[in-house]
């Protein structure tokens, strides 16, 4: 069953107060609003809705259960495909996510024989030194698959849920592979650079900072990109699930590199947060009522696809800020504060001490981070879209699931007063085919399409670890 209860992502502002804040809202006098405050209507989540949802999402998974070839892999047209491929092992690792994160049985033959495929490419690729060529692993691959074991991992039986989970289901060779897969992402955190201070051509004297951030990889040491980058991100951030943290450099790397290229500038966007209060019914019972908090101003200020540029208004989608990478710059920045929140407290799921002095470095940080979350949210806002990519046009599935991403990390049950669940939701319910899977005909596969259509349904992105700052 879908994470589709709106309470799960009301309630906490994540990233908006100070270390032992608590949330505050406006006094709960009867007909009274504080200044700026005004009552929002969104959908209600009733039952016919999450009806349709969780059957979209049982005939989703039924379709992507046939699709496997006699060698447990899935296919899409992007794996063969010139320039950075090919792509072996993505699409399994993606389809393997999205099945076990739809609750779909661990033991079913086409995951376990999914599984066997991913390991046994991986040998392969480690026994010929992990060197660029045909059929080595690639960023998206090795994010996806520490995903996909993570998911396997926590993987809970219908009959447990409520209950007291099992400690992991990794076996001790999934867990050694898993560290393998984290060290190959930390090995390939490529340094780019961006000029800042002068024009090359024009005769200026330019000054060169360094960001950390992921490529495919490739030989091009200057070509990261945020796309790859996410992926390394939610990759890092499963390893660190099943014991395997990365060291806080990377992280503040990750968090350097976002804030250094998001759009400088951009235009004011009242800030919207959603609470829910409860207010007595006619029969003595409770019901919810969701106003909006609208006393901060933010500055719509996205990002865009390169590593190592800011994104240039105007410019082609791979030079403006669009709404798939904006949700990955947010999405990116909760994660990363996350993390380094772990490390600084100390973590034992993550086998991590208690660091004083990493907390001292991250104060400085999280109001920036705040900010820089907030005007990613903003950009959301200012550039609504659920029926396409704002300021691209392509990659519609690969941006609702960013959506879904964002939201749930940066506890967004509204991107301004859009309740991106419910219309996504929607659309989603009825662009379904009758096969059950989707297809997403300007970019995607159809097993591309429907894989991230299950993930935002399933709202399958866990929410943050830190719930206050």
């Amino acid at each position: 069953m879908p994470r589709s209860t709106l309470a799960c992502l009301v309630g906490l502002s994540f990233l908006t107060l100070p270390l032992g804040a608590r949330a505050g809202g406006a006094p709960e006098v009867a007909g009274l609003q504080a200044p700026g405050e005004k009552e929002i209507k969104l959908a209600e989540q009733d039952e016919d809705f999450l009806t349709r949802c969780n059957a979209a999402v049982q005939r989703g998974t039924a379709w992507l259960l046939t699709q496997p070839g006699k060698d447990g892999r899935w296919t899409t047209i992007h794996d063969d495909r010139a320039g950075h491929g090919p792509y072996l092992h993505g699409a399994t690792a993606l389809a393997l996510l999205a099945l076990l994160e739809c609750e779909v049985n661990k033991d079913e033959a086409a995951i376990v024989h999914g599984f066997q495929y991913l390991e046994a490419g991986w040998k392969a690729f480690a026994a010929k030194g992990k060197q660029p060529g045909a059929g080595a692993w690639k960023t998206y691959e090795v994010g996806l698959t520490l995903m996909a074991l993570d998911a396997l991992d926590r993987w809970v039986p219908a009959t447990m849920k409520g209950k007291t989970q099992p400690v992991g289901l990794l076996k001790p060779a999934q867990r050694d592979w898993a560290k393998e897969l984290r060290d190959f992402l930390l090995a390939n955190q490529a340094p780019t650079r961006e000029v800042v201070g002068g024009d090359v051509k024009g005769g200026g004297n330019p000054l060169h900072r360094p960001r950390e951030c992921w490529h495919y990889p490739s030989g091009e040491k200057m070509a990261t990109d945020h796309s790859n980058t996410q992926y390394a991100v939610l990759g890092l951030r499963a390893a660190a699930r099943l014991g395997f943290p990365s060291p806080k450099a990377a992280w503040l790397a990750v968090i350097d590199n976002f804030l250094a290229l998001q759009e400088p500038s951009g235009p004011p966007v009242p800030r919207v947060l959603v609470e829910r209060r409860a207010k007595r019914g006619k029969a003595g019972g409770t019901e919810s009522k969701l106003v909006t908090l609208s006393r901060k101003t933010d500055h719509a200020r996205g990002w865009g696809y390169p590593g190592g540029s800011l994104p240039r208004a105007g410019g082609k989608e791979h030079e403006c800020a669009t709404g798939s990478m904006t949700t990955v710059g947010i999405a990116c920045l909760a994660i990363a504060l996350d993390e380094l929140s772990a490390n600084a407290r100390g973590d034992r799921e993550r086998k991590l001490a208690p660091d004083p002095a990493l907390s001292r470095d991250l104060a400085p940080l999280i109001p920036k981070v705040d900010q820089a979350g907030w005007d990613g949210v903003a950009w959301l806002v200012k550039h609504w879209k659920i029926d396409s990519n704002p300021e691209s046009g392509h990659w519609h599935y690969y941006y609702l699931y960013g959506l879904e991403r964002a939201g749930v990390l940066w506890r967004q049950p509204t991107f301004g007063e859009h309740d991106w669940y419910r219309l996504g939701g929607e659309l989603l319910c009825k662009a379904q085919r009758a096969n059950g899977s989707w297809d997403d005909q300007n970019d995607d596969h159809e097993l591309v399409s429907t894989c991230f259509a299950l993930l935002f349904l399933q709202r399958a992105t866990l929410p943050p670890t830190t719930k206050t700052r």
